[in-house]
């Protein structure tokens, strides 16, 4: 596996290997919503992901995801909550906001603020590329189930209630 080619957490089975630890890994996401940075995606993989290869798990969808896998340590959070039996393993997709201010206000805003007059809101952006763009390759290329929760930190909170009113299709079980 030579030539710094592997994701992080890249691991080489050996036949009859169970993987002990969950893994983190990039997922390249579909092109920038409209008028916006393309978020960075991390997606969460729990332990022995690989070896259950028919196994389709639940998956956790964590808007301002970067700060959440930096600062508030989700991915460790999983580990211990699953491993307690609190939490199902599952399948955890960490989506970026933009670092700059402004950008980030508005990429989480759906409405106009006349406090904010700077910030153009583009949240409706922001959601449509996470349902219509990121959640159909996530279930093309994961295996996922049917059940998703979608959860937002810090100012994707409201974000995350907006789109959850919004969804004529409920395509969300939980949000947080």
């Amino acid at each position: 596996l030579g030539g710094n080619a592997g994701e992080m957490n890249s691991v080489a089975y050996a036949p009859g290997y169970f993987e002990p630890g969950s893994r983190l890994r990039r997922l390249p996401g579909p092109d920038a919503p409209e008028g916006q940075p393309r978020p960075e995606v991390l997606v969460y993989l729990p332990p022995g992901y690989s070896q259950a290869t028919t196994l389709r798990y639940p998956v956790i969808y964590v808007l301002d995801g970067k700060d959440a896998v930096v600062q508030g340590g989700y991915t460790r959070l999983f580990d211990r909550l699953s491993q307690a039996g609190k939490l199902p393993n599952l399948v955890g997709v960490f989506v970026s906001s933009p670092s700059d201010a402004r950008a980030r206000l508005s990429a989480l805003t759906s409405y106009r603020d006349p406090g904010y007059r700077e910030v153009e809101p583009r949240g409706d952006a922001f959601a449509r590329w996470l349902t219509d763009g990121l959640m159909p390759q996530v279930e093309n290329s994961l295996r996922v189930g049917s059940s998703r929760v979608l959860l937002g930190v810090d100012m994707a909170g409201p974000l995350v209630m907006s789109m959850v009113w919004k969804d004529d299709k409920k395509r969300f079980l939980r949000a947080m």
